[in-house]
């Protein structure tokens, strides 16, 4: 299934009572689904000024969108959405992006591959954002100190997966560096709040 319907609820939607306004939310996230997948961040964008917040949040429609964004690697749509007001990165799934196939580095690593497909389950699992980042660490985190390890660099690429307690922008950028996602690397490289230590840790993984 998409990320589109599998992340979790947000409190500044709640659960439609009324039949009528789940349809009409339920075509709205059709919507934006479409609009990320060809990415057309200006209808992303119009569609978001139709929903009624008017505190402004940082809602599940923009965490669905954001989630489905980096999946797809859709940089403008990702950068619309750095732009709105409570932009957090609290529900991504930073597992489930690694599951997603590249053609790259990412898939070529039998041992990651194998540790993902074990633990699809607990990937896909969207009930809690704390249990989402605990399969991060087990699974990448772990696959990140074995790779330093085997480089004798200690620390240097797992040190962000145990020191933080939630996805963190440090994360996303180790994940585009993987990818070769380069320009997608500097948005997040530039809301870090140690951008000299991530540099570094991004020149060692080229």
């Amino acid at each position: 299934s998409s990320a589109l319907g599998t992340a979790p609820e947000s409190s500044a939607l709640g659960t439609a009572a009324d039949p009528l306004q789940h349809a009409q939310r339920q075509r709205r996230m059709r919507a934006i689904q479409l609009a990320v997948k060809w990415n057309r961040p200006l209808v992303v964008e119009a569609i978001f000024k139709e929903q009624h917040n008017p505190k402004g949040e940082f809602t599940k429609s923009h965490q669905l969108a954001l989630q489905y964004a980096l999946e797809l690697r859709r940089y403008d749509v990702i950068r619309l959405l750095m732009g709105y007001q409570g932009f957090s990165l609290q529900f991504v799934n930073l597992c489930k992006l690694y599951l997603v196939p590249n053609d790259g580095f990412l898939d070529s690593d039998e041992k990651l591959q194998k540790e993902l497909l074990t633990n699809q389950g607990r990937i896909r699992d969207t009930t809690s954002p704390r249990r989402s980042y605990e399969c991060f660490q087990d699974v990448i985190g772990i696959w990140l100190k074995n790779i330093d390890k085997a480089e004798g660099r200690p620390g240097v690429l797992s040190l962000s997966a145990f020191a933080e307690t939630a996805p963190h922008f440090a994360h996303l950028v180790t994940w585009s560096v993987f990818l070769g996602e380069y320009s997608i690397a500097d948005l997040f490289w530039r809301e870090c709040d140690d951008p000299a230590r991530v540099a570094l840790l991004g020149s060692h993984q080229c």
